[in-house]
């Protein structure tokens, strides 16, 4: 995020959550994608975004604790992310997976079908090179689980919190220091880990 910047990354998505919205609206409202207000809905919704958003995320920590190409991804997502906060990183967590899931499952999805959707969203998550292969493959994977929450549920709300878990966690996970580092800021502003 720190060659974009976090004003840049909260308009796009804003933009897309706009765009998302609007055409939600156009096609008679969103009602249909959100739990009825009853218990049971939002109970199942909420535990199976959750519940899929953890599995996701420890599938994640596993393959990097334990696959060179994944240790190696989470190392070059921590460079090009740069240091945020807690808060922002669930500010950035949050606008996304609304965004992307107002836009993939409530919009695509309808009229596409689950396979085709989770295709683009895969493939809309490029990266700047061809290192970033495996996050695009995992992207179309994450779609497929998005995709099908969404469908059983028959809301938008399981999906989005999922997706939101997923990337909360990870960039906590990404914009900490590793092997339990303390980070120490030199006056000239060059960051290493004490000791170093």
């Amino acid at each position: 995020m720190r060659s974009v910047g976090l004003f840049k990354v909260f308009a796009f998505y804003s933009a897309m959550t706009s765009i998302g919205v609007a055409a939600l609206w156009g096609r008679g409202g969103a009602t249909e994608f959100f739990p009825k207000i009853d218990l049971q809905h939002w109970a199942i919704a909420i535990a199976s975004g959750l519940g899929v958003g953890l599995v996701m995320v420890a599938a994640s920590r596993l393959a990097a604790a334990n696959l060179q190409w994944a240790a190696q991804l989470a190392e070059e997502f921590r460079s090009l992310i740069g240091p945020l906060s807690g808060r922002q990183a669930l500010a950035v967590a949050a606008a996304s997976a609304v965004a992307e899931e107002l836009l993939f499952r409530g919009i695509l999805q309808p009229p596409l079908g689950l396979w085709l959707t989770a295709a683009i969203f895969g493939v809309l998550h490029i990266g700047p090179n061809i290192r970033f292969l495996p996050w695009t493959v995992m992207a179309c994977g994450a779609g497929l689980a998005f995709g099908w929450l969404f469908h059983w549920t028959s809301s938008l709300a399981a999906p989005i919190l999922a997706h939101a878990t997923v990337n909360y966690l990870n960039l906590r996970y990404l914009t900490q220091t590793t092997d339990g580092d303390e980070l120490c800021i030199d006056p000239v502003g060059d960051e290493h880990p004490v000791g170093q």
